[in-house]
């Protein structure tokens, strides 16, 4: 028996795949992107890096220290568009490295009835219905279908053949679609 598999009988959809770490990194960063931020945390962070990335370098401009000045201003650029999303990810990875170690060591399964979803990791056993699911994301390796709060990732390493790799995000929204759609209706009562 292969590594990976993917099974598509009787309305399931059954995929086997050992999991990876970025996965877990690009859940968690999901997540927390969803989730709103206090609008007090939210005013102090712009207020700090305010602070820090124009008022003390134009302080510091005036003050004759020009170099430090720009210095600073430049490491802040440099910070927000390059180095803050990367220090996160880094800071990710070693963290779901410490708590997943040995991730791969076992195949996780997933298999998606007409009922919903139920995985199968290591002897431990889950299921979570189709009304609970809100969304579905993909990347190059991976589908995602996330619920308010987690994840089921599905490896796109599991399937056999391309179309079956193509056809599982379209039974998936087929699946979902109904709880999405519902969710920006106003009630009637």
């Amino acid at each position: 028996m292969a590594d990976e598999n993917v099974y598509i009988s009787d309305g399931k959809v059954e995929v086997e795949f050992r999991p990876a770490i970025e996965d877990y990194i690009h859940v968690s960063n999901s997540i927390s992107g969803s989730v709103p931020q206090p609008r007090l945390f939210k005013l102090s962070y712009y207020f700090v890096y305010l602070l820090n990335a124009i008022i003390v370098p134009v302080i510091l401009v005036f003050h004759f220290h020009s170099m430090s000045g720009f210095a600073l201003f430049a490491f802040n650029v440099f910070f927000l568009v390059y180095a803050n999303d990367r220090l996160i990810n880094w800071y990710n990875r070693i963290y779901f490295a410490r708590i997943y170690s040995g991730i791969d060591d076992h195949l996780l399964r997933v298999e998606a009835s007409s009922d919903g979803i139920s995985t199968q990791y290591d002897g431990i056993t889950g299921f979570i219905p189709w009304k609970w699911f809100r969304r579905i994301e993909e990347t190059e390796t991976t589908v995602f279908i996330f619920t308010m709060d987690s994840a089921i990732m599905v490896r796109k390493s599991g399937f056999v053949s391309e179309a079956h790799k193509n056809e599982f995000p379209g039974i998936v929204r087929e699946r979902i679609g109904s709880n999405v759609s519902h969710l920006n209706k106003p009630s009637t009562s």
